[in-house]
This record gives structure tokens, sequence and C-alpha cells, in this order.
């Protein structure tokens, strides 16, 4: 089915489907900035230090608001891979059929009755191809809990003296906080037993839209109860406030309300407390994880999470968050991990763009047969089960990735695989130049694909936008002496090649249009650069909220009317509310803020408020 009715058919279940609906209240929320992955993306290929120019987002938080307890907890609530459960086959119900009353008859039945099992039979084996392949994407995307601490990534690096005295302290005492996959929760946290407050995980169905696709993957949905609802609306009401003083006592009382720990966490980085601001992301992303059921499985790879309903949403933008942070740091094993959970939770749309760091996390972490081994699985399912898939051998920094990965393992068909990637985007090559400070070949310079492009209809428009992040961030990937030898090689070789290149460019979109997931990583890393590319009306819908920043445009759900009607309405009210996208959740913010006097007027200019500010 294609992804555009899969999506109708998503939110058409939305409507009839008694979970997280919302109500007629407050849906309101303050800009936070993005400084996490901006920081992360600061051009730093002047540097002479490799680690220099990998774009960074610096991570940071505010002190632990409430006092650490040692109680112990329940294991039960970990993340803990399980087997998927085999689909149960419905009965068949035939009904009785009368007696043939001539041979014709049954030659005819003989006749369906064959053609039915060729059916059924081609069927299956669709169905098990597509698992099959599955299955490869699923290893492929499978997180190594080993290499998911930046601890011991720093210590096998410089030693055990990188790291801090209060892991030390949490080591030597023992943690009563059961480690989780992603990160390790630290002693100053206060106990998680019964902290959850009504966050939730529950596993959907085709009642849900959700199309299947074998028992290779499993969708799932995080689902806020009433209890929960009312914290968020209390949230909501303190960043609404413009005072963001007004979040410490939601999170005294609620530790682990997942929004409010993001939201201190940008304010953390505002103020330069980047320690603080990791501290309150990490305590965000271990309420996800424990509040997830035993069957959603990072570990293994087929868990994904349904990215058009607000609920899920948080944890897409903490992931993303924590994977610039992890590069800052030099920590590029976890990162890689860390990019691979959030790519997995949806491999056909990611919807956060991480792939434009899994192209650089792979080769700095020497993975070097990852980003081949994803191409070929894409291809794989785009051409069987998943027609709608992203196409990859769209995007520029994976194909140059998948070459200088062959070459740094000293592989065959490297500078083959250069030579192609050349010519499908010579516009990698201008850009990667300048910031290597290397001579341009006249050729490439004048080719039309190297034009630069602005905000326009071109159909390329997209593609030079992924090959000038591709530059940003992975340039100084190509510094060192041998691999711009290397590079330079390559440029020659296709200097004479350029011209008669007839291949049509990948990677192209109708319009000037753009997947929404690299248009939340441009936007959200922030790089200079980048921002003439960005047409106004992306920059608006870029301009929204940080509990909720560019929200898909199909939306199933948002905090809105529909999100907080179950605290006011029956639920046979509730279902009777239309399905909102995101133009509807912003209309309520507004109103909300018209009524504040916050726009046209009632609310001055902000810029001269003080610190305590959200923005």
């Amino acid at each position: 089915m294609p992804k555009s009715k899969q999506k109708a058919k998503r939110r058409a279940a939305a409507t009839t489907q008694d979970h997280d609906a919302p109500s007629d209240i407050i849906e309101s929320a303050q800009e936070a900035s993005l400084d996490d992955i901006r920081r992360a993306n600061d051009e730093s290929n002047d540097d002479d230090d490799d680690d220099d120019g990998a774009v960074a987002v610096a991570s940071s938080s505010f002190a632990a608001l409430a006092p650490a307890e040692d109680e112990p907890e329940d294991d039960n609530e970990d993340v803990a891979p399980a087997a998927a459960k085999p689909k149960k086959k419905k009965a068949s119900k035939k009904k009785a059929k009368p007696a043939p009353e001539s041979d014709d008859l049954d030659a005819l039945l003989s006749a369906y009755r064959a053609e039915t099992r060729g059916t059924d039979a081609a069927s299956a084996a669709s169905q098990s191809n597509a698992s099959s392949d599955l299955s490869e994407l699923n290893e492929l995307l499978s997180v190594d809990s080993k290499r998911t601490d930046p601890e011991v990534e720093l210590r096998k690096m410089f030693g055990s003296r990188v790291v801090s005295a209060d892991s030390s302290v949490s080591k030597s005492r023992g943690s009563s906080r059961s480690r989780t996959l992603l990160v390790k929760p630290k002693q100053t946290w206060p106990p998680f037993a019964g902290a959850k407050g009504g966050l939730d995980m529950r596993e959907l169905s085709d009642q849900d839209g959700i199309e299947s696709r074998g028992r290779a993957e499993r969708w799932f949905s995080y689902e806020h109860s009433p209890a929960y609802v009312e914290v968020q609306q209390r949230f909501l009401e303190a960043v609404m406030s413009l005072d963001g003083n007004n979040l410490i006592p939601v999170l005294r009382v609620h530790p682990y309300h997942t929004d409010t720990l993001l939201q201190l966490s940008e304010m953390a980085l505002q103020q330069g407390n980047p320690n603080e601001a990791l501290d309150f992301l990490d305590r965000a992303i271990f309420a996800y994880e424990k509040a997830a059921i035993p069957a959603f499985s990072l570990s293994s790879g087929n868990g994904r999470l349904d990215f058009l309903r607000i609920e899920n949403r948080g944890f897409f933008r903490a992931l993303l968050l924590k994977t610039a942070n992890l590069v800052q740091r030099g920590t590029y094993s976890a990162a890689h991990e860390i990019a691979k959970a959030l790519y997995s939770l949806d491999p056909y749309d990611d919807p956060m763009g991480v792939l434009l760091w899994l192209d650089f996390t792979a080769v700095k972490a020497q993975q070097y047969t990852f980003i081949e081994k994803l191409l070929a699985s894409a291809r794989e399912q785009r051409s069987t089960s998943a027609p709608d898939m992203l196409d990859l051998d769209g995007y520029p920094g994976l194909a140059f990735a998948a070459a200088l990965s062959r070459f740094l393992a000293g592989a065959q068909g490297s500078e083959e695989r250069l030579e192609e990637a050349i010519l499908d985007f010579p516009m990698v090559v201008c850009y990667l130049t300048d910031k290597l400070g290397l001579r341009t070949p006249q050729i490439f310079s004048d080719h039309d694909r190297s034009a630069r492009a602005v905000p326009s209809v071109r159909p390329d428009h997209c593609v030079h936008l992924l090959a000038q992040m591709y530059a940003h961030r992975s340039a100084v990937l190509y510094k060192p002496p041998e691999v711009q030898a290397w590079l330079q090689r390559g440029i020659a070789a296709c200097e004479s090649k350029l011209s008669a290149y007839a291949k049509p460019q990948k990677g192209t979109y109708p319009n000037a249009e753009c997947p929404e997931g690299v248009l939340r990583n441009v936007i959200m890393s922030d790089v200079p650069s980048l921002k003439p590319m960005l047409s106004s009306g992306i920059v608006a819908w870029g301009a929204g909220y940080s509990y909720d920043n560019m929200p898909p445009k199909d939306a199933i759900s948002s905090y809105d009317d529909r999100y907080f009607a179950r605290l006011y309405k029956t639920q046979a009210q509730i279902d009777a509310m239309p399905v909102p996208g995101a133009a509807s959740s912003q209309s309520t913010i507004e109103a909300l803020m018209r009524r504040l006097g916050l726009f046209g007027g009632g609310g001055g200019d902000q810029s001269d408020d003080d610190g305590s500010d959200l923005d």
C-alpha cells in the first residue's frame, strides 16, 4: 500500500480506537532552543584535530531536582528482547455448499481450488521473503549493549582517569537502578520505582492502521494515562508562563516526566550547563526505556514506533539529541549504536533524518561494512514489501561513505565506488574541496548538477541540501593525507567522464520537496550555510514549540483539544471529535496565546525578558 494511503488509514483508525484521545483544554508550549544539535554542528573543519570536524551537539543539564534514594527497583520494567509472537491464523469459515449437479460444476470447483491454492502459496512465499529481508535489516540495526556506554569507550581511549568521580562513586556503591540498553542510570537520580506516572506502552495492530510485514517487525506506541495527561497539562501551563522556574515544581513531583526533562535539558544548555543538560536528557531516555513493554526490543532491531503519534515523538527527539551529544564527546561507537536505534524505530520514513548522522558515525566507529549492507537491504525492501521506503541511493553521503569505508578497510573496489559516487553526485566534490581547501576542477564547478541550489523548484534541491550537510559533517574524514590523495585521484579520474555521464540524477523530488526527516535534521542542526537553502515556509514550520518541534503534517495526535478531552469528556464524545493534524494543534496553541496576550500587542517584546525565559 502506498505510504500516503497507509498514513490515511492510520489516521482513520485513530478516530475509532479507544486510546489516548485528547481534550478541550490548553495546548501550549514555549519554544526552546535547539542548541544540543546546533553545537554539534559548529564548523570545526578548520581545526587540526579530526574530532573537531565532527558535528557535535553539546548536551547538558541542570542538577537533579529531587533527592536521590537508594531504593531497589523491579527489574521487570527493563526493556528486554522478546521473540515475536507468531500470528494466529483465522479459523476458516466455510459455508456448506449444495451437492454439485453436473460434471461442469465439479470442474469449475476444482479449477477454483487450484487457483486459490496457487494464490495462497504465492502470498505466503511473498510474506516469507519480506520477513527474511526484514530480518537482515533488523540484524543490521540491532543495538549492541556493550557499545552503548560512552564511559567504556573513553576508558579504552584514555584510561580510567577520564571517568568522572560521580561515575566511580556510583560503581563502588552498586547501582540500585537497573541499567537500560541506551543509558546507565546514576545514583543521583530519584528512584524510578512507581515513578512512571502513567507513561505506558502498547503494541499496535491492524486496527490501528498498521500494516504488518510478518513476524520480522512489530509496531508499538507509548500511551499516556489520564494521570499523565494531567501532568502534561501542568507542563504546558508552566511552559506557556514563559518562566522556566515553573517547570521545577512539575519535576519535583514527577521526576521522570519526559517532556519536562527534555525542556530542562535545553534550558540548561542555553544557560551554559552542558553536564546538567546531558543528565536531564539521559533521564528522559531512561524513563522511555523503563516504560516500554518487554516485547519492544531495540537489541533485536525489530521494534518500531509510530512517529505520527505525539506520545512517541519525544523519544525520537531525545535519541537524535543523544546521538549528536555522543559525537561531540568523541564517543563514536556509542553514537553509532544510538543512531541505529533511532533509525530502527522507523526505517521507512526516517522521521528525524538520522541517516545524515549514520554516514558519519559508521565510518568513525569503524563499522566499515554497515553502509553497504544498509544500502543493499533498503534496495531489497523497496523492490519487495516496501516500495515507498526512502530511496537511500539518493543520499550522496551514503554513497561517499560506502566508498570511503571500503578504502579505510583496505577492501578492493574503493576507487570504483568513489568514481561512481562522484559521477552521481558531482556537487559533493565542490562542497568537499571547498571545506578542505583543495582546488576544484573547473569542469565540476561549471557542471549543471553542481550549480549551487537555493530555494527553488529545481528537482535536485534536496540533493544539494544533503550534499552540503555531508560535506559539513564529514569533511574531517578526508583530512588525513592518504585519504585526500585517494579522493583527488578519484576526482581526476572523473574529469574526463563527467560531461558524458548521462544517468539521471538520483535523489530528486518534484517542486523542491525533501523528506520531512531531512528537514528536521537540518533545522535542528542550525548550520548557517544551509539556512539560505530553506524556504520561508520550511523555516516557519521549523519554528514550532520545543516539546513537539516540526510535527508531521499528517500527525495522528498532538497536544490539543482531543488529547486533553479524556479529562472532561466521555469516550463517546471523544470518538466523535475529528482527528487533528498539525494545523489544528497550532490553532489551539495560538488561541491560548491570544488569550494570554502573547499575540498582537498583549505580551510585549520577549527579547527584553530575563534569562529565566524559555526562549
